[in-house]
């Protein structure tokens, strides 16, 4: 599994960025949802998406790390081809973050690890960062 990393601080934007990501892949030409689960009360959620043969999972809850590691253990079962998360950037122990950055890279391919800010407009960063993902996938993953 390939992996994509999203890290960033407490309400810097990594959830509104996974949000809007889905989206804009939900859109591309051949998208087919094959599950997307929520968290209740928040914006945080699971899912996968297929384009032709590729699976791509995201996850946005980079704080839950039991959440994060249920969710991810299904995504190997699922045989997901491409893993998209939230990591939120703190390096204490049992965090999404070392968990990500010291136990999958060993077995999986940390393929880009990008960084969310705080910002005056945290749509605008989501979009920006949310297409510079999708042009990555559509470069070096899908045939599209």
């Amino acid at each position: 599994m390939d992996v994509i990393v999203l890290t960033g601080k407490v309400n810097s934007g990594k959830t509104t960025t996974l949000n809007k990501l889905f989206e804009k892949i939900h859109k591309l030409q051949n998208a087919e949802i094959l599950r997307k689960n929520e968290i209740e009360g928040n914006r945080d959620f699971s899912a996968i998406l297929k384009i032709d043969s590729i699976k791509i999972g995201i996850i946005s809850y980079g704080d839950y790390l039991v959440q994060f590691k249920e969710v991810f253990n299904e995504f190997e079962k699922e045989q997901v081809d491409i893993l998209i998360c939230a990591a939120r950037s703190k390096e204490t122990d049992n965090s999404v973050f070392q968990f990500v950055f010291r136990n999958l890279e060993n077995k999986h391919n940390i393929e880009l690890a990008l960084t969310t800010f705080p910002s005056k407009d945290l749509d605008r960063m989501a979009d920006k960062i949310a297409n510079a993902i999708v042009l990555i996938l559509r470069n070096r993953y899908l045939s599209i």
